[in-house]
């Protein structure tokens, strides 16, 4: 579970750094926002584990931060 959390949290940051470069939308931030709550509250509330696909070292690369949100978005709520 710590895991999991630390992982989302990871998202969260990047998904505010590339708001804050204009790389992505409002729109699409909020709705990242939103995602990442969701499953934050999952994780938490114990009611079901995802995984999300460990990241390479480059830490702010945009191809797998959108990879790693598209993953979350696939997985049924």
């Amino acid at each position: 579970m710590r895991e999991d959390y630390k992982k989302i949290k990871k998202l969260i940051e990047r998904n505010d750094y590339f708001y804050n470069k204009k790389i992505i939308q409002k729109k699409e931030y909020v709705i990242n926002s939103i995602l990442f709550a969701e499953k934050l509250d999952k994780i938490l509330n114990q009611d079901q584990r995802e995984v999300v696909a460990d990241f390479l070292s480059d830490e702010y690369s945009f191809v797998k931060f959108n990879l790693s949100v598209s993953i979350l978005k696939a997985v049924p709520n």
